[in-house]
């Protein structure tokens, strides 16, 4: 799964590799930062097909997706797409691969 600058529309994210993944676990991880959409553009649903997209690959490809949610509002938001905190502060959430049968150690 490539990294860097994704962008549908008005709607832009960075994906890159997580530093709080271990260095051997990281190709099998990403993480989700810099996800805007302009104030004006928002509720158009680009930013939604754009991180459903993101999803998508990452299930296809077998990789865990990491993001900070910045508010509940955004937690919430996340949770729509299969992500769930790990952590309260800062809120850290993950998105396990669906396609993927994953074991935690």
């Amino acid at each position: 799964m490539k990294t860097g600058t994704l962008q549908l529309g008005n709607a832009s994210l960075h994906l890159g590799y997580p530093q709080i993944v271990p260095g051997n676990l990281r190709g099998f991880a990403r993480e989700i930062t810099e996800f805007h959409v302009p104030e004006e553009f928002r509720g158009k649903g680009e930013g939604t097909e754009l991180l459903k997209d993101v999803c998508e690959q990452a299930d296809q490809n077998k990789i865990l997706l990491v993001l900070i949610a910045d508010t509940q509002k955004l937690a919430m938001y996340y949770e729509r797409f299969g992500f769930f905190a790990i952590q309260k502060e800062p809120m850290l959430m993950v998105r396990p691969p669906k396609s993927a049968e994953m074991v935690m150690h």
